[in-house]
């Protein structure tokens, strides 16, 4: 039991209960100082290790990544990995973020050249917080709402896509879970989940890894 409970990165321990509760949802892949989980059930289940460890995310239909990350740096490194993958594999990309990690983005992607100042970008970027408030109600995702408006806007997007497929990055889970708003951030991980069996979309979500105990819940949902 001390063996399995000692992979949690040292910031993370948690206490026995809740490390023995954790275990069966979580499978750790350290990438430096940080990490990307790979999450048990549909998650990112034909994902292979090397991808996981890159920082990269197959492209089958039922991906669902997540990255947590102490400095926005690796963030934006393990994001514009993904997206560039996605785009070079003939996807389409869709960003829903905040404004700092929008911008973080597309400097890196310019250095990297998959974007050039000025041109059309082949990636949609969506305030995180405007996208919340067009299908939030009274503190709660309205899942038709949802499914209109941001299923409506990756269903646009994969008719766009030479593959078919769509990366999407989004980090409102993250938002309501920071302001405090737990239920409404669970759910709206239900309408993710469900949203990718609809559709078939690469889902890649973030979380600083200061909230990482409160975070059980959503590592389970996902």
């Amino acid at each position: 039991l001390f063996f399995f409970t000692s992979l949690l990165p040292s910031p993370f321990n948690l206490p026995l209960p809740f490390a023995l509760c954790a275990l069966p949802f979580m499978i750790r892949i350290p990438v430096n100082d940080e990490s990307n989980w790979a999450l048990g059930g549909e998650v990112l289940s034909e994902a292979s290790t090397h991808d996981l460890e890159t920082g990269a995310f197959s492209s089958n239909a039922a991906d669902h990544g997540v990255k947590f990350y102490r400095h926005d740096a690796s963030l934006v490194s393990t994001v514009a990995t993904f997206l560039t993958d996605g785009l070079r594999a003939g996807d389409t990309a869709v960003v829903v973020a905040t404004s700092a990690h929008r911008d973080l983005l597309r400097t890196q992607l310019e250095a990297d050249g998959v974007l050039r100042p000025g041109a059309a970008s082949p990636i949609l970027f969506a305030d995180a917080h405007e996208t919340l408030a067009s299908f939030m109600r009274d503190d709660v995702p309205d899942r038709a709402l949802f499914q209109v408006g941001v299923g409506g806007l990756i269903a646009e997007h994969a008719l766009k896509a030479r593959s078919g497929r769509v990366r999407v990055f989004g980090e409102m889970v993250e938002i309501l879970w920071a302001s405090g708003h737990r239920d409404a951030a669970l759910q709206l991980e239900d309408l993710w989940n469900e949203l990718q069996r609809l559709q078939g979309f690469s889902l890649l979500c973030a979380y600083a890894v200061g909230r990482f105990v409160t975070l059980i819940g959503v590592k389970a949902a996902h």
